[in-house]
């Protein structure tokens, strides 16, 4: 073809290679085994939080909550031991993950508040009640959340007025720098 257009393909260039995070090795002891009893997570205690863990409709309600890649019919032939190795695997990705809600929390933290979120949809408010407890004061919750703020190497502050209004406690940090408000 005579007087027509010239295409030139263009040159191949090469991908360059997608690192992908290593599994946390921060991460010391799995989920199932309790630190302390004294350690809460979401404000319920380490032992609870576990005895939790170990209950089959819990268990079921966590799959879905975080949905846990795999069919009904996979999950149904799978041991509670392998649906809870699929839930923290899933866990640990959502704490490395950095447009996660869950990026860098701890995975029991996620644990606990993935649990809470079941009420109501996956499990009844009768047994998140049961172990999930509503505070009387607002002042009850200002040093559980200062220690959780500390835990996450911010800095908290109580009482901090903002315009016209009080941000119960703040957590600075220094590493974002991060700004966490808590009301």
């Amino acid at each position: 073809m005579s007087g027509g257009l010239a295409f030139r393909a263009p040159v191949p260039q090469p991908i360059p290679a997608i690192v992908i995070d290593q599994p946390n090795p921060a991460r010391q002891t799995p989920l199932t085994i309790a630190a302390y009893d004294d350690e809460r997570y979401c404000y319920i205690r380490s032992s609870k939080l576990m005895g939790y863990y170990s209950d089959p409709t819990v268990i079921s309600a966590l799959r879905e909550r975080l949905q846990v890649p795999g069919t009904v019919a996979t999950h149904n032939q799978m041991s509670d031991h392998e649906k809870k190795m699929a839930i923290e695997a899933q866990i640990e990705l959502f704490s490395q993950t950095p447009s996660s809600l869950w990026f860098r929390v701890p995975p029991r933290e996620i644990l606990a508040a993935s649990i809470s979120r079941c009420r109501g949809e996956l499990l009844s408010p009768r047994v998140i009640l049961d172990k999930f407890y509503e505070f009387a004061r607002e002042e009850d919750l200002r040093r559980p959340v200062a220690r959780w703020l500390k835990g996450r190497s911010d800095e908290p502050y109580m009482e901090i007025q903002l315009g016209r209004h009080r941000i119960d406690v703040l957590g600075h940090n220094t590493r974002g720098p991060r700004l966490s408000a808590v009301e």
